[in-house]
């Protein structure tokens, strides 16, 4: 498995934040592991990451200020072996709305981290949470998600 999309509503801040954390947390070691991102609802108009987005991102000493969101399309789902997406109604939009072969798994970015006790990422954008819970979600999920991974792979 090497290339991850994360899915999120408009590909302005909970995915985005994922590809940097993701970098992040595998920026010392080798990996073969790309990650990508993509919305639900982006639209044809391609728009920055949000200004807080970019923030903690910059603190993780990651540059998001070129992201530009993009609209999920199925190109993007043929070329990764693995979705994973924010919140179940992300889930089922990819699953209704696309052809999901044998070779990608879709699954929700929390089924890695039992501990979260939630089955979602609240949005920020949507007044759900804060960013710090977000961002702290994301990462437990990303650490069981590296873990899950080097696990199956012995």
């Amino acid at each position: 498995m090497n290339r991850i999309l994360f899915i999120c509503s408009t590909n302005t801040s909970l995915s985005p934040l994922a590809v940097a954390i993701a970098q992040n947390m595998l920026a010392t070691e080798a990996s073969l592991l790309t990650f990508h991102s993509a919305g639900t609802h982006a639209g044809k108009t391609a728009r920055t990451a949000t200004h807080t987005a970019i923030e903690y991102a910059r603190l993780l000493g990651i540059d998001l200020a070129s992201h530009r969101s993009r609209q999920i399309s199925q190109e993007m789902i043929n070329e990764s072996q693995l979705v994973l997406c924010m919140s179940e109604e992300q889930f089922w939009f990819v699953k209704d709305e696309f052809n999901i072969s044998k070779n990608v798994q879709l699954r929700m970015i929390t089924e890695f981290s039992a501990q979260l006790g939630v089955r979602e990422i609240a949005d920020p954008l949507l007044g759900e949470c804060t960013y710090d819970y977000a961002v702290e979600w994301l990462t437990k999920s990303l650490q069981g998600l590296f873990q899950h991974l080097q696990v199956t792979k012995a």
